[in-house]
């Protein structure tokens, strides 16, 4: 079974062009958006992840984005068996 993965941002102090490039980079990632809530986004990984090293490559994919976009995050993070699902 693949694991889902859900990040829950806060960009502080972010122009708009850095967190576009922020943005971008995720997606790059094959992370996708979650429908109309602004910060949240998914992504899911192939069978041979574990929580940990779904976290790691996670973590990575932030960083790098991070990194291009020059800006610093705080991520709320959730991993696990069961797809994302949304309300609302």
């Amino acid at each position: 079974m693949n694991l889902s993965a859900q990040v829950t941002l806060d960009l502080p102090n972010i122009d708009d062009e850095s967190r576009r490039k922020f943005y971008e980079k995720l997606q790059q990632e094959k992370w996708r958006k979650i429908g109309d809530i602004t910060t949240t986004w998914k992504i899911t990984f192939v069978a041979e992840f574990t929580p940990q090293t779904a976290l790691e490559a996670l973590k990575t994919d932030l960083a790098n984005a991070a990194k291009i976009a020059k800006a610093s995050y705080t991520a709320s993070i959730a991993i696990g068996f069961e797809p994302i699902k949304v309300s609302g």
